[in-house]
């Protein structure tokens, strides 16, 4: 009955695995397109502002904000989602508007519970005016989040951690108070920090303030969306984990030749759900490359959790005035294969992710967190030779008061403050926008253009940033044989014929002797026909078009 009990209960960790995997995890949610689109002019009075994103995303009451040039809210109703379009919402406008530029507010929430938002402007028989900058939300709320994601990671390391060491490495260790006392803690911590995070999430992804953690409209938001119900998954995950660590850590010694026992199946298939509940939440999960990218995650929590979550044990059973570790010695060099198996692992899985979510070489730099998975890289070299350096002194050690315990208890003090600093940054990283959606790779282009007599002149097109929304524009002019080409008027339209949009009109201003520049607001993705107009005098026009990806 044993045996068929835990071969149920492994099932039952793996069916929930499975609907995990399936979900359509996502990262964070980006803005396709827009009606009125930004920047556009419209001739009739609209009666709803549209945005679609690359994802369906989470809404509340005040998610999309339209206002007049006079700052009057001209929306009407809430938000809600287009019937029969997962991915396109809208809110309702005031019929009767009158004629004049207005700005549209907007902030919802991704899948992997990010919130993302914008603004931009249209007109209504009028030119769109500038869209003001958008409002980031309280500052408070997300240093918050951060927190409670950071503990929750830290108990995750415990959780998984010490129950395999004392399980697979050292069974003799079980019993010991000073380990019972800290999977107490760190069980205690878990719970609270997955409450602390489902109650901040609303406030968080509507940018509100702590005193909107009791609001029920944003509890239903977190409850309907990917993370809230992982978050639920994990604490069932907690709740019944408890009573078998609560009986594995009180258990009396057993031979160190034991495996096989109560605490194995149980804890193993709790720890899958566990793990899910946080790879499944966040970047981990989200596509390219799903559901590989999902189990690659998986097996680097896992991973981090048994390597740091063992040095845990070590640092508490090595501490000065601990109570004598006894089989440890024979133990260390099992801990020691099972580390470096949990390096390999690790080393693996993260570069996997990292090119995930980097997807370009010029990423890695050209973001923050291209510039943290480097940082957290550097701090992984660092561990693993330590780590090395570890595994050669448990060679032949002989731990007790005269023995080699001070000098592996001053090796696994340093891996875990290593260790503890690589946690912080990988808390930064989960609250930071992967490389390959934040990185907007520049453009450039040289145009042979044309007048309508064949003469030919040289126009250098220069776009630092390639992302839908407001862009800069830079043009240089030459002559046919290389040197500067002073112009009168610069014109130049941008169409997605695909999409049907446009053409969105551009008129230059002179900056300098052959440079003029303009600024643009692409209304969507896709890719856009520049055709640029370049008139020198009253008779030479030269014209030139080139196609730009904007994501």
């Amino acid at each position: 009955m044993k045996w068929l009990r835990s071969v149920l209960m492994v099932a039952l960790a793996l069916g929930f695995a499975s609907v995990a995997l399936a979900a359509p995890a996502s990262a964070h949610a980006g803005l396709l397109q827009a009606t009125p689109a930004p920047g556009s002019t419209v001739d009739l009075s609209p009666t709803l502002v549209s945005l679609q994103f690359s994802e369906p995303v989470g809404l509340n009451s005040r998610s999309i904000q339209v206002t007049d040039s006079a700052g009057r809210r001209v929306d009407r109703g809430v938000p809600h989602v287009l019937e029969g379009v997962a991915d396109t919402v809208a809110v309702d406008l005031r019929t009767g508007l009158a004629r004049g530029s207005y700005t549209v507010v907007w902030r919802v929430v991704s899948a992997d519970a990010h919130p993302v938002s914008g603004t931009f402007s249209f007109g209504y028989g009028v030119p769109a005016g500038t869209a003001a900058a958008v409002v980031a939300g309280d500052p408070v709320v997300p240093v918050l989040h951060g927190l409670g994601r950071g503990a929750a990671l830290a108990s995750a390391v415990v959780l998984l951690g010490v129950p395999f060491f004392v399980i697979v490495v050292w069974p003799a260790g079980s019993g010991r108070p000073a380990l019972r006392r800290l999977t107490r803690i760190a069980w205690v911590t878990a719970v609270a920090a997955a409450v602390w995070l489902f109650v901040l999430q609303g406030p968080y992804g509507a940018g509100l303030g702590v005193g909107a953690v009791l609001d029920p409209e944003l509890w239903g938001l977190t409850l309907s969306g990917q993370f809230g119900k992982l978050l639920l998954l994990r604490l069932v995950a907690l709740a019944s984990a408890w009573p078998v660590l609560d009986r594995l850590t009180t258990a009396e010694r057993r031979p160190t030749g034991s495996r096989a026992d109560d605490f194995t199946v149980p804890l193993a298939a709790l720890g899958v759900l566990f793990v899910v509940s946080f790879s499944y939440s966040e970047h981990g999960g989200a596509p390219p490359w799903q559901p590989f990218g999902g189990l690659a995650d998986m097996a680097h929590l896992a991973a981090a959790g048994l390597w740091l979550g063992g040095l845990v044990t070590l640092a508490v059973v090595l501490a000065p005035g601990a109570a004598e570790p006894r089989g440890l010695a024979e133990a260390l060099p099992r801990w020691s294969r099972v580390a470096m198996a949990c390096v390999a692992v690790l080393v693996a899985t993260g570069l996997v992710q990292a090119w995930r979510q980097t997807l370009e070489t010029a990423a890695v730099t050209g973001t923050d967190y291209g510039r943290l998975v480097l940082v957290k890289a550097g701090l992984l070299v660092v561990l693993v030779v330590v780590a090395a350096s570890s595994r050669r002194l448990v060679a032949g050690l002989r731990l007790g008061p005269a023995g080699g315990s001070g000098a592996l208890r001053t090796r696994v003090g340093v891996e875990l403050v290593l260790g503890a600093v690589v946690l912080v940054v990988t808390a930064v990283l989960v609250n930071t926008v992967p490389a390959r959606e934040s990185y907007t790779a520049p453009f450039s282009a040289t145009l042979t253009a044309r007048d309508t007599q064949g003469r030919t002149a040289t126009v250098l097109v220069d776009l630092p940033s390639t992302r839908a929304g407001s862009a800069i524009v830079h043009l240089y002019t030459f002559d046919d044989k290389g040197a500067v080409l002073p112009f009168s008027i610069v014109t130049a339209t941008l169409v997605e014929p695909t999409k049907k949009l446009g053409p969105v009109s551009l008129s230059f201003s002179n900056v300098a002797r052959g440079h003029a520049q303009t600024t643009v607001v692409v209304p969507a993705t896709g890719t856009w026909t520049l055709t640029v107009q370049v008139i020198t005098d009253g008779v030479t026009d030269y014209s030139a078009s080139t196609q730009v990806e904007v994501r």
